[in-house]
C-alpha cells in the first residue's frame, strides 16, 4: 500500500492513515498511535493496551518466606491490585516490610484481616535505561569497595554492600514488572530486557555472596586482607564493569569484539595464577565468584552487540 506524503508548515510531513484500517482500530481523532522505527522502515500500529490485573488472595496458611516471595512474584508479574485476607498482625507486618521494596506499590485500604495494596505508580517506558544504569552504577559502587586495597573491609563497609544488593534487587524486581506490563522500548526486544535483568540480579547476588563469606571468614578478626592476586582480579572485575557500563548499547566494532577476546584471555591466566597460589580454599571460592560476574558481563556484552 502506497501513500502520498503530505507537507504541513515548513518542516512537518504527515501521511493519512487507511480509513478501513482506522474504522478497524476503533481509533479516533486525539488518540496515541504507535510508531515504531525499524532500519528504513517505520511500523504503525495500535499503541499496546496494559492489561489491569487484580487479584484476591487467602494468605493465612503461608509462611513468612513464601509470603514474601509470592507477594514479590505477583509485583514481578504485573499485577496492579492485590485483595490479601491475612491472619495476624505478623502476616500484616511481613506485608508492610515487603512492599517497601516493590517500586509504586501502597496499602490503600485496611481492615482487621484484610488489606488491598494497588499500584499508584505510572511506568513511562524510559525507565528502563535509567534504572538499568543506576543498577549497574550500584554494582560498580559494591566492586569499588570490594576491589579498594587503601583501605581495610572492615565489618561495617561489609553490611554496606549487603545492603546495596538489596537495592539492586529492588530496581531489578520493578524492571521486571515494566518487561511485563509491555512498559518497555521497542527497539530492544522483551526477552533480551529479560535476559539482561537476570544478569543483572545475579551480578549483585553474587557481589552480596562475596561481602558475606568476607564477613564470615574475618568474623573472629577486626579486618580481612586479601591475597595481593585477588585483589589485582577485583580490580580487573571493577574495570570491566566500567567498560560495560559505557559501552552497553554502543555498535561494537572490531577493536572491541578484541578486547573482549584479550580480556577472556587475561581472566584464564590471572585464574591460573590463583590456582597455583598458596591462597584458602576460600578466598580461591570469593574468585570463582568475581571469575563468574566477570564472565556474565561480558556474555551480555555479546549477546547486546550489533554487528
Amino acid at each position: 500500500m502506497k501513500r502520498k506524503a503530505i507537507q504541513l508548515a515548513n518542516q512537518t510531513i504527515v501521511i493519512s492513515l487507511p480509513s478501513k484500517w482506522v474504522k478497524q482500530q476503533g481509533i479516533k481523532k486525539g488518540d496515541e498511535i504507535d510508531v515504531t522505527e525499524e532500519e528504513n522502515r517505520l511500523i504503525i500500529g495500535e499503541p499496546i493496551k496494559q492489561e489491569y490485573k487484580s487479584l484476591s488472595l487467602d494468605i493465612n496458611d503461608y509462611s513468612s518466606s513464601t509470603l514474601y516471595r509470592h507477594l514479590r512474584a505477583l509485583y514481578r508479574k504485573g499485577y496492579d491490585r492485590l485483595a490479601l485476607k491475612f491472619k495476624n498482625i505478623n502476616q500484616l507486618n511481613i506485608i508492610e516490610e515487603t512492599i517497601k521494596d516493590l517500586i509504586g506499590f501502597e496499602i490503600v485500604e485496611q481492615s482487621k484481616n484484610e488489606c488491598i495494596i494497588e499500584d499508584i505508580a505510572k511506568s513511562q517506558t524510559e525507565d528502563i535505561d535509567k534504572l538499568i544504569k543506576r543498577v549497574i552504577i550500584l554494582m560498580m559502587s559494591m566492586c569499588e569497595e570490594l576491589q579498594d586495597d587503601t583501605k581495610p573491609l572492615e565489618a561495617e563497609r561489609l553490611k554496606e554492600i549487603i545492603l546495596t544488593d538489596k537495592q539492586i534487587n529492588k530496581f531489578i524486581d520493578y524492571i521486571i514488572r515494566l518487561i511485563n506490563k509491555n512498559v518497555v522500548d521497542k527497539k530492544i526486544k522483551k526477552e533480551l530486557l529479560y535476559f539482561l535483568a537476570m544478569q543483572l540480579e545475579l551480578i549483585g547476588d553474587r557481589c552480596k555472596m562475596v561481602a558475606e563469606e568476607i564477613t564470615e571468614i574475618g568474623s573472629d578478626k577486626k579486618t580481612f586482607t586479601f591475597n595481593a592476586i585477588t585483589i589485582r582480579f577485583l580490580k580487573e572485575s571493577f574495570e570491566i564493569l566500567k567498560l560495560f557500563h559505557s559501552n552497553l548499547y554502543k555498535e561494537f566494532d572490531g577493536s572491541f569484539v578484541k578486547k573482549i577476546d584479550e580480556i577472556r584471555e587475561f581472566i584464564k591466566k590471572i585464574y591460573e595464577r590463583i590456582n597455583k597460589s598458596k591462597m584458602s580454599k576460600r578466598e580461591i571460592g570469593i574468585c570463582d565468584l568475581v571469575k563468574e560476574n566477570i564472565y556474565t558481563v561480558l556474555d551480555i556484552l555479546e549477546e547486546f552487540r550489533v554487528v
